[in-house]
């Protein structure tokens, strides 16, 4: 058990002196030695704000690293674990003076201090997500790491008020849920009362005061419970050890505001552990308890046929006494009342074969398989903050837990439905899902799976996969996300028949009108280098991106059609306004006249409007303008709509000039607006994008805000679906929340595209 007050050490012989005696065969003496003299150097003259020796903080941390009885490399870390943060000491160093173990798991305790973040709540977010992978790979470095926070929470009354309930509250979203799972109840209690007295300090003497008032009264109440109970079960030949089991602060704190009432009666403050000898002991001893006082139904929990996910095994169960006060029961083994009080440390104890080889494998890796699916839930969540907001949403959630039919414990959300049950199983089996029974009689989808339900899931091979309304009824990630990607696949595939289908009767339809001599099949269309030219111009990879654009409806058939050679009229020889000009001759390279055709114009000069930057594609009107030709406007540019109000005989008629769709020397300026989280990595992945799709940057300006970047683009490019298409792809990327084209004739910004 940790002890409430850990000896401050101010030497390595000091230090060494406190180790506990009964582990010190099992341990390396000798390297620990060196590592605490080690660390006593390393931190030199540094003080902490008490005005102590910081030295005294380490050596805090490895006695209660000791007290778990764990190895050598542990309290050798322990006695490390701020050398690289505080006293700029390389990791390598590490591996050099003592071994790869210490030094990863120093690293894995390490805040990232020496990189760059933009807050301070960014800083300590990346530093728990760093701790808690590091902490899949090997749990002794979570278990250092809340020894850490333990001495931090017994020494934080140097500490500003302001910090104090800083650090209480990080205490309790993120450590004291941490311990819970572990299963170290001793800690958990520990920490969960010293942040009361930060967070809550009112409420915390108050619980203090009325404790210690009704002492003397609960103490002989209790003392009475136990010999009733003692004589009982000597009587039945069996051995056990009682105590009185006291309640935390924490606890009572929660209690009394859930119930106003609570701390006037008390009752539910007195509490029996019993340690017994064997599992069939602790049966026998529950029956005779029953025997003697009145059990209460509800209240019995039975963890030792079901543990709980983090190790905890017992009896509960409370009766009421003929005095008529309730009393709480819980009875387990020795080895079960170590593994409650100290959790994996107890359970796993990384005993040495040797004094110089720890055995490292020694790891709970199935108990701790709770963890890995946390990380591998959130492998793909890339900011550190969302990481630990999703984090503390699963060490919080109350739990329930059903079976599958082989007796498979599944731990799932409290208010989970079958659907959960299968996708836990596997996404696959969520996805098949058409049925579920329950205990073999047959339950709809939307049915609360309660504690010990055996589950069967129904699938079929037929089955259409999940429907949308289950999103409504789920109530967990891995449900969501599995459903999520089906529907999202399904609804792309759905789109891309679609748009096959429109495409092949489109073509069908144009190619009925050609002369005996030129038809073909859609087929030998749609597998021809000129379609696959096309495919390119527009910025289609294949032809399966065109098929879902047009079935989404984003993309015109029109303008594939159109761009074929073979559906091609002859030109008409037309004269007058009606007759359409030819494409005026190229100035230079960087014109756009080529592109555009005028009616009732040969040389007319066209310029294209920088009020608006039309793309290929958009829709354009013509203005005719003094002294400089045409100038070519978006069909939704304020400003050519106010034209049109006020000097509509200025329209000409103008339409883009299909052939130059193919000329590689054509571009066109236009303006985007990217919003995405203000990273080091962020414009990097975004300039990746523009150089895959060849777009040059012409302009580049950037701002943040509210931890945002806003980048402001000016860029070539050659059509409106190349656009669309990067817009899509920038769009997303991992850390870009939203993509935008400038309105034309404003600076403020129109959505193309966010992110989910």
């Amino acid at each position: 058990m940790l002890s409430t007050h850990s000896p401050e050490c101010y030497n390595p012989d000091d230090f060494l002196k406190a180790l506990t005696s009964e582990e010190r065969a099992n341990r390396d003496l000798k390297m620990i030695e060196r590592a605490a003299k080690f660390a006593f150097k390393a931190h030199g003259e540094q003080k902490r704000k008490s005005g102590e020796p910081y030295i005294t903080h380490p050596f805090a941390v490895a006695i209660l690293v000791d007290e778990l009885k764990l190895d050598t490399n542990s309290i050798c870390s322990a006695l490390l674990h701020d050398v690289i943060e505080d006293c700029s000491v390389k990791s390598d160093t590490l591996k050099k003076e003592f071994n790869t173990t210490v030094a990863e798991m120093v690293d894995g305790v390490t805040k990232l201090s020496k990189l760059k973040f933009n807050t301070k709540a960014e800083l300590q977010a990346e530093s728990l997500r760093k701790m808690l992978l590091a902490m899949t790979k090997d749990v002794r470095v979570i278990l250092i790491k809340l020894c850490d926070r333990l001495h931090n929470m017994r020494t934080l009354d140097h500490m500003v008020p302001e910090k104090q309930a800083r650090i209480s509250h990080e205490t309790l979203d993120i450590y004291c849920p941490l311990a819970h799972r572990l299963g170290m109840s001793n800690l958990k209690w520990q920490l969960e009362d010293l942040c009361l007295k930060y967070t809550e300090p009112e409420a915390y003497y108050d619980i203090l005061k009325r404790i210690a008032q009704k002492r003397k009264e609960r103490e002989v109440f209790i003392n009475a419970v136990i010999e009733e109970l003692r004589v009982v079960i000597s009587e039945n030949g069996f051995k056990a050890d009682i105590s009185g089991r006291p309640k935390s602060f924490y606890s009572i704190f929660l209690k009394s505001r859930r119930n106003e009432k609570y701390m006037d009666e008390m009752y539910d403050l007195i509490g029996i552990r019993i340690i017994t000898e064997s599992k069939a002991n602790c049966y026998a001893i529950l029956g005779l308890a029953h025997s003697i006082w009145t059990p209460l139904q509800h209240r019995f929990k039975d963890y030792i046929a079901v543990p709980k996910p983090n190790l905890y095994q017992s009896l509960h169960t409370t009766v009421i006494h003929p005095e008529g006060q309730m009393v709480e029961v819980q009875i387990r083994t020795q080895t079960m009342h170590e593994t409650s009080e100290n959790g994996v440390a107890a359970h796993f104890l990384y005993k040495e074969t040797d004094k110089t080889k720890s055995n490292d494998n020694k790891q709970p890796v199935e108990e701790l398989k709770w963890l890995k699916q946390i990380v591998q839930w959130h492998t793909d969540v890339r900011d550190s903050q969302e990481f630990i907001e999703n984090l503390k949403l699963d060490l919080f959630q109350n739990m329930v837990y059903a079976f599958t039919p082989n007796g498979k414990v599944i731990e799932l959300r409290e208010g989970s439905t079958p659907i959960d049950f299968a996708y836990y199983i596997h996404t696959e089996v969520g996805n098949k899902c058409v049925g579920a029974k329950v205990d073999d009689r047959v339950v709809p989808l939307n049915y609360r799976l309660k504690n010990g339900d055996i589950v069967r899931i129904v699938t079929s091979k037929n089955s259409k996969g999940p429907s949308r309304d289950w999103l409504e009824t789920i109530n967990t990630r891995r449900a969501r996300e599995g459903i999520l990607a089906f529907l999202r696949k399904s609804a792309k595939e759905d789109y891309i028949a679609k748009g096959s289908g429109m495409i092949l009767q489109a073509l069908e339809d144009r190619i009925k009108k050609l002369p005996a001599e030129k038809k073909v099949s859609p087929r030998e269309i749609t597998n021809s280098e000129e379609f696959q030219k096309v495919l390119g111009a527009y910025g289609f990879r294949d032809i399966t991106f065109m098929q879902e654009a047009i079935g989404k409806g984003e993309f015109k058939l029109d303008n594939l059609v159109r761009h074929l050679e073979i559906f091609k009229e002859e030109p008409k020889v037309q004269t007058g306004l009606e007759e359409l000009s030819s494409k005026v001759k190229k100035q230079s390279k960087n014109s756009k006249r080529d592109t555009v055709f005028v009616a009732g114009s040969q040389d007319m000069l066209v310029k294209m409007s920088k009020c608006c930057s039309p793309l290929y594609g958009d829709e354009i009107i013509g203005f005719i303008t003094r002294g400089r030709g045409v100038t070519i406007h978006r069909g939704d540019c304020p400003n050519a709509i106010n034209l049109l109000e006020k000097e509509s005989e200025r329209a000409v008629d103008v339409q883009w000039d299909p052939n130059s769709l193919f000329s590689k020397e054509t571009s066109f300026l236009t303006q985007i607006q990217i919003t995405a989280k203000h990273k080091p990595t962020v414009i990097h992945q975004i300039t990746t994008v523009l150089t895959n799709f060849k777009v040059n940057i012409c302009n580049m300006s950037a701002k943040t805000k509210n931890g945002m970047g806003v980048l402001d683009l000016t860029i070539e490019i050659g059509n409106v679906g190349q656009l669309n298409n990067l817009i899509k792809t920038i769009g997303d990327l991992e850390d870009v929340t939203s993509i935008y084209r400038l309105e034309p004739g404003s600076k403020k910004s129109k959505p193309k595209t966010k992110k989910r």
